[in-house]
């Protein structure tokens, strides 16, 4: 299957000299972890983008703030790129700094990534957001432009303890995961082919993506489909209902 927004989103701070802020963007539940976590830093909506600039050493960046946790200082976020953002809006992003507080060089690099990114004011590609509900945001970042529907992001779960930013395959493979901070599970859409589509659950459980639940429809015809409901269990899905269904 393809890679098939709702948690507390991240004030951003757009940087004078290196043009665009990047905005932030989605029955069993979870267990609840045995400690509350520490809550987020406060929402915010996106700031205003600008186009990205060239530096001195070579190529284009953009760059954003974000306070990631209110124990921690604020982060920037630097998106390097070799070109600028080419006339569809695609920024074309080839690695992202990260710099903690007034540091001037950069905590982590995140390289070796090839992206085409869209990029603009109002749909910005580069997200930070709580994805495993630890009460630190995490980001992710839009890939591509995809033709179908489920939008493909590369994700990143901070880490405590390192402090660093850790690349997550699993998240990688949902499509555009939408957080529902009340249930603390993902909710992820997706579409196999033009007659089924449907709705995954996960939940993080000691520090892994599980699936839960899931709700597919299979159409037969127009606004005719069979409803399938299935929850995960031992390791594969198994179906707990399915029944006709049409659209109203």
């Amino acid at each position: 299957m393809g890679r098939p927004a709702a948690a507390a989103l991240l004030a951003l701070v757009l940087v004078p000299g290196l043009g665009l802020g990047l905005g932030l963007a989605g029955c069993d539940r979870a267990p609840a972890p045995a400690t509350a976590p520490v809550p987020p830093a406060a929402a915010s909506g996106p700031v205003a983008a600008a186009p990205a600039a060239p530096v001195a050493e070579g190529g284009f960046a953009t760059s954003i703030k974000a306070r990631i946790h209110p124990d921690l200082p604020e982060m920037d976020f630097t998106l390097r790129a070799d070109v600028p953002p080419d006339d569809s809006g695609t920024l074309f992003v080839k690695a992202i700094e990260i710099r903690r507080g007034t540091d001037t060089e950069p905590v982590q690099r995140i390289a070796g990534l090839d992206t085409q990114t869209p990029w603009s004011a109002q749909a910005p590609g580069l997200q930070a957001v709580d994805l495993n509900f630890d009460g630190y945001a995490d980001i992710r970042l839009v890939e591509s432009r995809p033709a179908g529907p489920n939008l493909p992001y590369l994700h990143w779960l901070y880490d405590p303890a390192s402090g660093r930013f850790v690349a997550s395959a699993a998240l990688n493979d949902l499509g555009s995961p939408r957080p529902d901070a009340a249930a603390r599970e993902l909710v992820s859409d997706w579409r196999d082919s033009a007659t089924r589509y449907g709705t995954d659950h996960h939940a993080f459980q000691s520090g892994q993506l599980v699936p839960l639940r899931r709700e597919a429809r299979d159409y037969k015809g127009p606004g005719v489909y069979t409803l399938t409901a299935s929850r995960w269990v031992d390791g594969r899905w198994q179906v707990v209902q399915s029944r006709p269904g049409r659209d109203p």
